[in-house]
């Protein structure tokens, strides 16, 4: 179910990159952990033409 407040309905779109901590880091910045880059929309990464490209969803409803 979207947030409605009263007729309104809230639409997000967001361009994301999603990245994993090399194996024995728990915390990205206090154990110098290195991010391994695993996907993104939006932003061209690993030669796709993507750029500009966003993800769109009602704010709220489950399984967007």
């Amino acid at each position: 179910m979207a947030i409605n407040y009263g007729s309104l309905v809230v639409v997000a779109q967001i361009s994301y990159t999603v990245y994993r901590l090399a194996s024995g880091a728990y915390y990205k910045y206090s154990s110098g952990g290195t991010p391994v880059y695993l996907w993104s929309v939006g932003y061209g990464n690993e030669g796709k033409d993507d750029v500009g490209t966003v993800y769109r969803f009602k704010l709220g409803e489950r399984n967007a």
